[in-house]
């Protein structure tokens, strides 16, 4: 047989190479990031704007691990885990995050190559997860929020000495390797960082889970600079990511590869933009206590499912929606205002009941309920194209209030361009304004703005 003589980088090129063939939708999100030859980095590593891998490393992997450290390090950017630790212990999340990385990939990657066999026959390569990953079933369909407080919480109970999850010195499963199946390394093992869950070199700290001990995660030393970046700064990479996600859903279906095991991710970057939770409660005026509004839940910032809201009960009625569709809102605009509408039914379980309707310089005389449509937008037709009118909208209300039991708040997605009426046609009503552009000044009601070059474009 002979000698493979490639060197890192062109095995690092050739796994993406082959990752644009057979899975277009990872190579995509790769895609977006510079890749380079980073020596002082243990495996590989992301900054939120590189890929940085130890050509030393890349050796050492098969070709199939290279291309699964890859997708590893892109899925962090795209779930935004760079951006989400908020005040959590900062190794405490990097356990988390590669738990949730390695789960997906590997779910994810399954079904890919099951589904996309059956469409192309052979495919020339399966992505395989390093056996030294962290890796637990336990934590597959799990947010990063959700495992990091699961493993707080065994910390916790483990500190009676019952595995105290500090340098595998406690407890069951010792040993200085913190493998996917729990499996014990030595030091001999050279694996080094995080990347992959080998970190054998470190002299890290460790946890224990269900009896197996994982060593924490080195490489995530090159979230630091982004970890420390302003929350303006965590929100923009945020939504950033979630419409490179989309972009990188669109590109795989475009090319008949489908998306086969990352369909809930999607549909939760298909979520707003806004925590609607918060601007209802905000902007409704508080004698409406009965809709048991609550603050948002952190949780909702879920990486491959939406959270359920089942442990609570939210109902907030007779909310009407109206979206501008007069000429000058775009394709983009008119989707990304669909999105948000669809985000906020999502967000409340299907128990914000309420109506959409549609207006340029008047209000189209078709009207969705939510109920009827059984809280999904998607396939509905948007009516308009001239000019716009913001006293329209008022003006159907108060003609048509037999039509609604108690209009409880108006919700009007706009690009803003048009003179706004005097408040008092109104009259009294909730409104909040959502803005597909910036710098808008409503001269009554709450506001907040979408950003259109976020929601579908990577950049």
């Amino acid at each position: 047989m002979a000698k493979n003589t490639m060197t890192a980088e062109q095995k690092v090129h050739k796994a993406l190479n082959l990752l644009i063939t057979d899975y277009p939708f990872f190579a995509t999100l790769a895609l977006q990031l510079k890749i380079a030859e980073e020596k002082d980095q243990p495996t590989m590593c992301t900054d939120g704007h590189r890929i940085m891998y130890n050509p030393s490393f890349v050796d050492r992997l098969p070709l199939g691990e290279v291309c699964f450290v890859l997708i590893h390090e892109v899925m962090h950017d795209a779930l935004g885990h760079l951006w989400r630790r908020d005040d959590r212990d900062f190794e405490l999340w990097n356990f988390a995050t590669d738990f949730v990385v390695n789960a997906t990939i590997k779910k994810a990657a399954e079904a890919y190559y099951e589904n996309n066999s059956r469409v192309f026959g052979s495919m020339a390569l399966e992505i395989t997860m390093p056996k030294e990953c962290l890796y637990n079933k336990d934590f597959e369909n799990k947010s990063a929020e959700e495992v990091y407080s699961i493993l707080k919480q065994k910390a916790k109970k483990n500190k009676n000495g019952k595995g105290s999850g500090k340098n595998g010195k406690n407890g069951k499963g010792q040993g200085n390797g913190g493998s996917g199946s729990g499996n014990q390394q030595s030091n001999q093992n050279n694996g080094g960082g995080g990347g992959n869950g080998q970190d054998n070199q470190s002299g890290g700290s460790s946890i224990t889970y269900d009896g197996k001990t994982y060593q924490a995660p080195q490489n995530h030393k090159s979230w630091e600079k982004e970890d420390k970046s302003s929350t303006s700064h965590k929100n923009e990479q945020k939504i950033k990511w979630d419409g490179k996600f989309l972009s990188a859903s669109e590109m795989a279906k475009s090319c008949g590869a489908g998306v086969a095991g990352i369909e809930r991710a999607i549909n939760k970057i298909k979520n707003p933009q806004k925590d609607w939770r918060t601007l209802l409660q905000e902007f409704i005026q508080e004698e409406f206590n009965d809709y048991s509004l609550m603050p948002p839940d952190k949780r909702y910032d879920s990486d491959f499912f939406m959270f359920d809201f089942n442990d609570t009960v939210e109902v907030v009625n007779d909310i009407l929606f109206f979206v501008d569709t007069s000429g000058s809102m775009g394709s983009k605009e008119l989707n990304m205002c669909f999105s948000e509408i669809q985000g906020a039914i999502n967000q409340f379980k299907n128990h914000l009941h309420g109506k959409l309707l549609f207006f340029d310089y008047d209000v189209d005389s078709h009207v969705y309920d939510f109920d009827d449509v059984d809280g999904d937008i998607s396939e509905l037709a948007a009516f308009g194209g001239g000019g716009t009118s913001y006293k329209c909208i008022f003006d159907y209300i108060n003609h048509h209030q037999e039509d609604f039991n108690n209009i409880n708040g108006v919700v009007i997605l706009t690009d803003g361009y048009c003179d706004y009426p005097k408040e008092n046609v109104a009259e009294g009503l909730p409104v909040l304004w959502i803005f597909t552009t910036k710098d808008n000044k409503p001269p009554f009601g709450r506001s907040a703005e979408l950003n259109p070059e976020d929601f579908d474009e990577a950049d």
